[in-house]
């Protein structure tokens, strides 16, 4: 925000310097120099302004910048809710970037994996085919943000994604029981 609102100074200060009026042409020499440097030959050329109009006129683009924002940057973390029924509704952005697998873990894929691809690599066009898994928290929040009808379980024809919509390898996850060891050796104690 603070990048934003130093060259909206900077633009506003250039604003007010094309529209002042001017009694000699201003030589490409001091065209190319910074305003803070202007400053000091503004005097010899340019008629006074009062203190006022600038203000008003930085106050109005300071404004415009914000408002620019606030429209730019729309919060995807919100949850909305439904006025009829009162349901969680889904974020439709989520369901285009991302991917939930059954056992409940997000993925999705990398930034930029189509862009420029005349520049990277072999090695960094096969990185870029492979898909990354989110974070606990991420997941928590892309849970909330979706409702149940999208977590439920479905079943596709060829899914490439089969393989990984199970995790038997952990406890936490497992859903079918560990099998024992071939090794393991049970004696018989009954008599």
């Amino acid at each position: 925000m603070f990048k934003n609102i130093i060259k909206s100074i900077g633009s506003v200060n250039s604003v007010l310097f094309n529209k002042l009026p001017c009694s000699a042409p201003i030589s490409s020499s001091i065209q190319a120099l910074k305003f803070h440097s202007l400053t000091k030959h503004a005097t010899n050329f340019v008629q006074p302004m009062s203190m006022e109009s600038i203000t008003t006129a930085f106050m109005i683009k300071t404004q415009n910048i914000v408002q620019n924002q606030t429209r730019s940057n729309s919060d995807h973390t919100v949850i909305k809710y439904s006025i009829d029924k009162g349901v969680r509704l889904s974020e439709p952005e989520i369901q285009k970037r991302f991917f939930r697998l059954d056992w409940g873990m997000w993925i999705h894929t990398k930034c930029g994996r189509h862009k420029k691809m005349f520049k990277k690599h072999v090695k960094q066009r096969r990185r870029l085919k492979y898909h990354v898994m989110c974070n606990a928290t991420q997941c928590k929040l892309l849970d909330k943000m979706v409702n149940n009808k999208f977590k439920v379980k479905r079943y596709y024809v060829d899914d490439p994604y089969e393989p990984y919509h199970t995790r038997e390898e952990f406890p936490m996850t497992a859903r079918q029981p560990r099998p024992l060891p071939e090794t393991a050796n049970f004696v018989d104690t009954s008599p």
